[in-house]
């Protein structure tokens, strides 16, 4: 019986691609899906999408003399990339970053990281800035994403107030009871 292919939300499988056309093991790979909190990032699994997206590149290596098939290359055409070196369709508007899902702005996040990356090695100052501007809108919406810190209960006014109170009452409580109890 076949194996049921393993389904992975868009945005993950976008990682896992990115991931792969870097030339990440499948233990690295299934490391950082994992850590993201992806069900079903195993090793073996992420070998088998490997194998599936790439092919069987072991298979007629020992009998081949050819070189392994690189992984395919991001295309940089000029409709597909920005000036800065980001992708096109990464969005700039605050309102659809708002929107947007946290998987997705991680994986633009990324892109964006990588694009500077690029632009650093090539000495492009102005591509840098822009990417860091970029990057810093992506870190402010996956900051709003997040959920906000658990609220201490002990800072309340109202708590403080009450516990002031129950101590005094316990303090008043106890002295009553060791002035009646020399009294017996």
């Amino acid at each position: 019986m076949a194996r049921k292919k393993t389904e992975w939300p868009a945005a993950v499988e976008r990682k896992f691609e990115r991931l792969a056309k870097k030339g990440r093991s499948a233990q690295d790979i299934a490391r950082e899906l994992t850590a993201d909190g992806v069900a079903g990032a195993s090793a073996a699994t992420v070998g088998r999408r490997l194998r599936e997206l790439f092919g069987d590149r072991r298979a007629g290596k020992s009998s081949s003399l050819e070189p392994p098939i690189p992984p395919p290359a991001v295309p940089s055409a000029p409709g597909l990339v920005s000036e800065d070196g980001a992708p096109a369709n990464i969005p700039t508007d605050p309102d659809e970053l708002a929107q947007a899902p946290i998987e997705e702005l991680r994986w633009w996040l990324d892109s964006v990281k990588d694009a500077y990356a690029k632009a650093e090695a090539d000495g492009n100052v102005a591509a840098q800035a822009s990417l860091a501007g970029r990057a810093r809108d992506f870190l402010a919406a996956i900051q709003k994403h997040a959920p906000p810190p658990p609220v201490d209960p002990n800072s309340a006014l109202d708590i403080r107030l009450a516990a002031q109170k129950g101590r005094a009452l316990f303090f008043e409580t106890l002295e009553n009871i060791i002035e009646n109890r020399g009294a017996l």
